[in-house]
């Protein structure tokens, strides 16, 4: 079996985690698989392979199909991997941002969902809703997984030791706009109390305030976490290069991950509770399908006052937060295993 698989971007954490990751394991196992960037990379021919590889689109809006059609008619199977509802909410970036269509946008996607031979998705919620586009296509779940083979997952460092005692950390992007408004009232009633305002640091790891629109939606979360410029104890990290990112979490003690519960984030997958169990660190989330699917022993929060309690109780015990963390690294390596992930992938062609 060839494999051409078209990433898009090298530093996209959804190339990370739906293709680099699981291809170059199966590379690294004899699959012949070649990874390009765009077409523009070199001249291809498209009967030298099996297989087309990608994430949701090839990056060239509705000629997406054209290049598709031309690897069709050489006989080769189309494989289409979806990590995310292509209907998106109103506050999303990608429906408001000046520099994207998001109708030609979402039109790509649904298009080359119709065209694809085989789909890889991540959830059983995303799945049901690419069956609404194509009933009859073979489509399997297959789970974001980590591969601790990977020097950044491999090593687990302690936190640095010029913070406060206790580190909350949020690692997320400019797509999460809105997803931090559930903890405005939690974070302005933890830094009521004297005691916990001095031993927290919120940190909020991946902040873009360099595109105007990581601007607007980073100012916004930044409000969030210092009630509009008021507490002081919050630091910000910058975004760094996807192979490095997980030392964001070895900066924490606490990962947090509030989710506004609708049909998008529904259907996102589990990941973020890997990330933090990856590096032995205790996970505070929304109560809801996305986190709850995992089954791990991870706190999940319906109420203002969940979160409250919940940040409070790992904040104040550090042996509890230990053991939690210490808990759920060990579930999440023995239940997220990038091989068994792969033969679902491998199953269906």
């Amino acid at each position: 079996m060839r494999f051409l698989v078209v990433l898009k971007s090298i530093t996209s954490g959804v190339s990370y985690h739906r293709l680099i990751v699981p291809l170059n394991r199966l590379k690294q196992k004899g699959y012949d698989i070649e990874f390009i960037n765009t077409f523009k990379d070199k001249e291809i021919k498209e009967s030298d392979y099996d297989y087309l590889v990608f994430n949701r689109s090839l990056g060239y809006g509705f000629k997406d199909v054209e290049i598709i059609e031309k690897f069709k008619n050489e006989g080769v199977k189309i494989i289409l991997d979806i990590d995310d509802y292509w209907e998106l909410p109103q506050h999303h970036p990608i429906v408001w941002r000046n520099d994207i269509n998001y109708e030609e946008w979402k039109g790509s996607i649904m298009a080359n969902i119709s065209y694809a031979d085989y789909i890889w998705t991540s959830t059983e919620e995303l799945k049901q809703k690419i069956k609404g586009i194509a009933p009859t296509t073979p489509i399997i779940v297959s789970r974001n997984a980590i591969d601790y083979a990977d020097p950044q997952w491999k090593s687990v460092r302690p936190k640095s030791k010029n913070k406060r005692d206790v580190v909350v950390g949020y690692a997320g992007s400019t797509t999460h706009y809105m997803d931090l408004d559930i903890m405005k009232n939690p974070i302005r009633r933890l830094n009521q109390n004297k005691t916990l305002r001095n031993k927290i640091m919120f940190h909020l790891f991946g902040v873009d305030l360099n595109s105007d629109y990581g601007k607007i939606v980073w100012k916004h979360q930044i409000d969030v976490f210092t009630g509009g410029g008021k507490s002081e104890n919050l630091m910000v990290s910058g975004g760094i290069i996807v192979y490095n990112y997980s030392s964001f979490f070895e900066q924490m003690d606490i990962a947090l991950a509030p989710l506004l519960d609708n049909d998008f984030n529904r259907c996102k997958s589990e990941l973020k509770i890997l990330e933090a169990g990856s590096k032995y660190k205790p996970f505070i989330g929304t109560d809801m399908i996305t986190y709850s699917r995992a089954s791990a022993n991870v706190d999940l929060c319906s109420s203002e006052d969940d979160w409250v309690e919940s940040i409070k109780e790992l904040v104040m015990d550090k042996q509890l937060r230990e053991s939690l963390g210490r808990e759920l690294g060990e579930f999440v390596r023995d239940e997220w295993i990038l091989d068994v992930e792969n033969q679902k992938r491998l199953h269906i062609l």
